[in-house]
């Protein structure tokens, strides 16, 4: 999906290489987060990236993946101005195992559900998804 952040490759961690923890490799995104291109371009039509970042996660909700993570801090912004949806480190495929995740530092952008869930570990699904993405969109 054009609004996506490719993976281009992995490779071992170059920071500390004995931790053979990997690293990820994509595009880099000279405009930064959404939040940060806001700032600096406050002029900028929104309703495009509103486009593209909802149809990102319609593509990916229709591949039954759930994001999990969804702020304007994850939507990177690449050279040519295009929104693309990244930070994947919390997301789950719906029907497979490990379906729960703990809950993260982003509140603001988290169902209400979620947080009033009672365990650590809280279920995602997509309408948990589409409340992040309202919020997201409501600062854009």
């Amino acid at each position: 999906h054009p609004n996506i952040l490719p993976l281009l490759g992995i490779c071992s961690d170059l920071n500390n290489p004995t931790t053979r923890v990997p690293a990820l490799i994509s595009p880099y995104c000279p405009h930064g987060n959404l939040r940060e291109y806001l700032e600096r371009h406050p002029d900028v039509p929104r309703l495009p990236l509103a486009h593209q970042v909802v149809s990102a996660i319609h593509y990916i909700h229709a591949k039954d993946i759930i994001h999990g993570d969804i702020k304007p801090d994850n939507i990177l912004i690449d050279e040519e101005g295009r929104p693309l949806l990244s930070d994947f480190g919390r997301s789950r495929i719906i029907g497979v195992d490990g379906f729960e995740t703990t809950l993260t530092s982003s509140q603001h952008y988290t169902a209400p559900e979620l947080l009033n869930y009672e365990e650590d570990i809280v279920p995602l699904t997509k309408p948990s998804d589409i409340f992040s993405l309202s919020v997201t969109l409501l600062r854009v």
